[in-house]
């Protein structure tokens, strides 16, 4: 009578862990699907640097996220505008190339913060008159294609 009983706990026992397997992938696959938020600065720079070189040392034993032919790029969370614009202007001496700055917001990409510090970071860098060219990607964006260019051209009127 007792191995019945056991096979009974121990159909039991293989079920329930099939469910908690089960709802343990469907969970990872929903996160997976929701957006790409908890990806870090280095996963960004790799998925949209791709056509440039990365990682590049510097002398100084800085290290430049992307360089192209004729930019030098920080790649940073939207919130760390100022930072990527002081980077990106430091590489660029460096490298006697322009500054590009690679901006990626956390939240939607029309979202109040994220747009406030791109305007920031162009305006930042027109009032100075310092050409550059800066993306502002999204949390989603799998290439630089996806994101939103603009040229920074000089806005100062003094």
């Amino acid at each position: 009578m007792q191995q019945p009983m056991q096979a009974g706990c121990n159909l039991a026992y293989l079920l329930a862990v099939a469910c908690v397997y089960t709802l343990g992938v469907t969970t990872a696959l929903a996160e997976s699907n929701r957006g790409t938020s908890n990806r870090s600065e280095k996963e960004y720079q790799i998925v949209l640097c791709n056509e440039f070189n990365t990682s590049v040392q510097l002398p100084t034993r800085t290290e430049v996220d992307c360089v192209s032919e004729d930019l030098a790029i920080e790649v940073d969370f939207s919130e760390k505008w100022a930072e990527a614009v002081g980077q990106s202007l430091y590489y660029a001496s460096e490298l006697n190339l322009r500054p590009g700055i690679i901006l990626i917001c956390k939240e939607a990409k029309t979202s109040s913060p994220c747009l406030r510090h791109r305007y920031l970071a162009e305006q930042t860098l027109a009032h100075w008159q310092i050409p550059a060219t800066i993306w502002f990607c999204g949390r989603d964006s799998r290439e630089l294609q996806d994101c939103a260019w603009q040229e920074v051209e000089s806005a100062r009127t003094r």
